[in-house]
């Protein structure tokens, strides 16, 4: 392992363990490589973190009309939280649509759905892109009792899609996050480390997130956190007020 690295990581693998911060070159080449992608996301951050228009990330629109505006294959991923009940099953079905023509080739939709819903959405999403897997989201605190059904709900899925075929199979991902329970923007908010862990995963520094029901913008702070350009919208007016408020925060503490 230490023959492949260049003079520079050989000196701070070497480094790390005679100072006994790893117990083995391949921990301390694994702590180098997780160390430069954090300074990569760094730098894209940078780039990105000009001048605080959270506008540019939240629009103030429908994901109909946005979507509209936004050109084929130029998005790397797709991360949101559609509203759950069998009357918005036409949401689904409508993002699947969209997401075939703006997804990049071999890129990912990852949606939040309720477990009852999930034959309905499998219907509705699989004619326009390819089912990949099925991953728990398990949260702390109260849980949600499903008085119909006679169950006490410990876990979400979040359904992973892909167009084609995932595009980096390379990069392992677990298929059981555990995030905390973040109510304090929405009442639907999910958590921001979770859209964090996809994000990191499933796009390069600098690509391009969209979250066509932002909500209080989650997904757009955990993107522009990991230097993504997001873009995200939402109808709901307090809502559009509570991410942009949010995206200033995150953008001033970047800056300082």
């Amino acid at each position: 392992i230490l023959a492949k690295q260049n003079p520079e990581d050989q000196r701070q693998i070497a480094e790390a363990i005679v100072n006994k911060r790893a117990s083995s070159v391949k921990d301390a080449a694994k702590e180098l490589r997780r160390k430069k992608r954090i300074e990569e996301a760094h730098r894209a951050a940078k780039d990105i973190i000009k001048q605080i228009r959270p506008e540019q990330y939240v629009a103030h629109e429908s994901y109909e009309v946005q979507a509209a505006q936004i050109p084929d294959e130029s998005i790397d991923l797709i991360f949101t939280d559609p509203p759950y009940s069998r009357e918005n099953l036409r949401h689904y079905e409508r993002i699947a649509e969209i997401a075939q023509r703006v997804l990049k080739p071999g890129g990912s939709l990852l949606c939040y759905c309720g477990q009852y819903l999930l034959p309905d959405i499998y219907r509705v999403m699989t004619p326009h892109l390819r089912p990949w897997w099925i991953i728990a989201a398990t949260h702390g605190g109260r849980k949600t009792r499903m008085t119909e059904y006679g169950i006490v709900v410990n876990w979400k899925p979040i359904l992973w899609f892909v167009k084609g075929t995932r595009g980096d199979k390379t990069r392992f991902v677990d298929d059981l996050t555990q995030g905390s329970r973040e109510k304090g923007m929405h009442d639907w908010q999910q958590s921001e480390s979770e859209a964090a862990y996809w994000i990191e995963a499933l796009t390069p520094p600098g690509g391009t997130v969209w979250d066509p029901f932002c909500g209080s913008g989650t997904t757009a702070v955990a993107a522009l956190r990991l230097g993504r350009q997001p873009l995200t919208c939402d109808i709901d007016e307090d809502a559009v007020r509570a991410a942009r408020a949010r995206i200033v925060e995150t953008l001033r503490h970047a800056r300082t």
